[in-house]
């Protein structure tokens, strides 16, 4: 899930955590253009909180005060507005303008095989490990958490089908992938992708896997059909349990540490003895949970549940 929109709870209690906005991962280059040169207070980022919550059951309250603000002024920029004060009258007056807001908070940048080492260690380390720990019941399941428009969970399909494929014959393997943004997931389980988007596949993967459709690429349906999307609160959402692989990139890093704690003890509670969890680069394992996992690759953020 890029991670949710909140209709109920905007306590901060960790024990009923509110609803999760998508935030992903932005260019840092969009971040620099953007500074917090317009004048906030306590009060007027809170007025715009409760807009939002009010017209669109999205709680902020989960999240950095500074990273909300640098997407705020970003609309509030892009809108002509001279100030904080005059932007929130346009929230109150134009309901367009509140989902083009919801838009920048929900932002989502991600590409198959995003730092491709990551996934060499998924392939070489963790996937074979996972495969000899489930010999007996041959049953493997993998969550990908915040999953965007799709490429993480299916660049792990692609290195399923490409490196396992006999494993992919002899056990029981299912993908689910989860986000809050129905819209994304909607694309994400259509295939459909730009060539950017395709940046870091190798030729000869690229020429089995897509089929160049004008300007985008098609991902074929043997891909497809191996990873279940499903629109879902990471926050909010059911418990996904044993799973053997949980994988939440670049996500984390927008919520307060509190919120960071619970969720990462909630992929605890979802994973089977000795199952990994795999972060981005930029996340740590916060609090309590750092207790509970063993480190498998740290520059990867690779992460092993205890037995």
């Amino acid at each position: 899930m890029s991670i949710s929109r909140d209709k109920e709870g905007r306590s901060s209690d960790t024990a009923n955590p509110p609803q999760a906005a998508s935030f992903r991962e932005r260019p840092k280059s969009f971040l620099h253009k953007d500074p917090l040169s317009f004048h906030y207070t306590d009060g007027t980022l809170k007025a715009i909180r409760d807009i939002i919550f009010e017209k669109e059951g999205f709680d902020l309250d989960s999240y950095k005060d500074k990273c909300i603000q640098r997407r705020i002024s970003y609309r509030i920029r892009t809108s002509g507005c001279k100030s904080v004060e005059d932007y929130m009258e346009v929230l109150r007056r134009k309901e367009e303008e509140v989902k083009r807001l919801l838009s920048a908070l929900t932002i989502n940048v991600t590409e198959f095989f995003r730092n491709r080492s990551t996934f060499d260690k998924l392939r070489d380390i963790v996937l074979p490990d996972i495969f000899a720990m489930k010999e007996r019941d041959r049953s493997v399941r993998i969550w990908s958490a915040g999953c965007a428009s799709g490429e993480e969970p299916y660049t792990v399909a692609i290195i399923l089908k490409e490196s396992f494929p006999e494993e992919l014959k002899r056990f029981d393997i299912s993908i689910t992938a989860t986000d809050v943004d129905e819209e994304i997931i909607n694309k994400a389980a259509a295939g459909v992708y730009t060539r950017e988007k395709l940046t870091g596949v190798e030729p000869t993967l690229r020429d089995k896997f897509f089929q160049e459709s004008g300007d985008c690429y098609r991902l074929s349906d043997d891909i497809k059909k191996m990873v279940s999307f499903q629109r879902e609160d990471i926050f909010q959402g059911r418990l996904h349990g044993e799973n053997d692989l949980v994988i939440c990139r670049n996500l984390l890093i927008y919520f307060s540490k509190e919120k960071q704690e619970w969720v990462q003890n909630k992929f605890w509670k979802s994973l089977n003895p000795g199952g990994f969890l795999l972060l981005g680069r930029s996340e740590i394992l916060v609090g309590e949970s750092r207790r509970f996992f063993l480190t498998v690759c740290p520059r990867e953020r690779i992460y092993r549940k205890s037995f």
